[in-house]
């Protein structure tokens, strides 16, 4: 089986995409108005650093890897899914919570509504 990988157009592809509007290109922005320009810069390192290894590790044929094995993608799923439960369950007791312990820590009364 001849597989032919043409990555410098699989790079290429990663860094427009990369450097398209998404979620990560707003918390880079927020990031740096809030901390500073070297936050912001070690943040968009991050970022473009863990976007190309997710796409050199595609080219190479991860994918295939785990299309081939089914548990192996079955398990990494439900990994996956236990994980976004856990952080909805977070940001939800933080949601309930959070207005009492900030009460609790500043001696204010928390009001039913933010205005």
């Amino acid at each position: 089986m001849s597989l032919s990988i043409n990555l410098p157009l699989i790079l290429s592809a990663a860094f427009i995409a990369s450097a398209s509007p998404g979620p990560a290109t707003l918390a880079i922005a927020e990031t740096a108005m809030q901390a500073g320009r070297r936050t912001g810069l070690a943040l968009a390192l991050g970022v473009v650093t863990g976007s190309l290894t997710w796409s050199v590790a595609a080219a190479l044929g991860l994918a295939a890897v785990m299309a081939a094995s089914a548990w192996t993608l079955e398990v990494l799923r439900y990994l996956g899914g236990t994980y976004l439960l856990l952080l909805a369950y977070q940001s939800a007791r933080s949601a309930i919570h959070g207005s009492a312990a900030v009460a609790a820590r500043t001696g204010a009364v928390p009001s039913a509504s933010r205005a």
